[in-house]
């Protein structure tokens, strides 16, 4: 980096020299040579500076993310547990419903049976099977 700033330092100073014998060029060589030695110099503190900051930076967003992509599983999981509970009972009311018509069926095939051959006993049972409670 360092490099790329002498670099552009140079060209930006050959506009303002009249001649390369000029005193410009040597107080440009001054300001590179400075710049690469504070470069050298300073870049060590500075990683020495910013590395624990960094990286105190770094753990927080890292756990931060890890929150995110286990928060996003567990709402994965949750919704996918919610649709099996959901599903689970939408079979089990069919299931409840095709028991409930062929108990409605069978109840009015032995009903129509019991009238046509006249049997006050089976109509009788049939008036209580029809009374007992649906909690049961």
């Amino acid at each position: 980096m360092s490099l790329v700033i002498a670099q552009i330092i140079r060209r930006r100073s050959k506009r303002f020299c009249a001649t390369p014998d000029d005193y410009c060029r040597l107080y440009i060589m001054r300001i590179r040579k400075t710049h690469t030695v504070l470069v050298n110099v300073l870049m060590p503190l500075m990683e020495l500076n910013t590395i624990p900051i960094l990286k105190a930076f770094l753990l927080d967003n890292y756990e931060n993310y890890e929150m995110k992509v286990k928060s996003r599983i567990l709402y994965g999981r949750v919704t996918y547990m919610q649709r099996k509970v959901r599903d689970q009972q939408v079979k089990q009311s069919a299931k409840v419903d095709i028991l409930v018509n062929y108990w409605d069926k069978m109840y009015g095939t032995i009903m129509s049976r019991a009238v046509e051959l006249g049997d006050k006993k089976c109509k009788k049972l049939c008036t209580e099977l029809i009374l007992v409670s649906p909690c049961i």
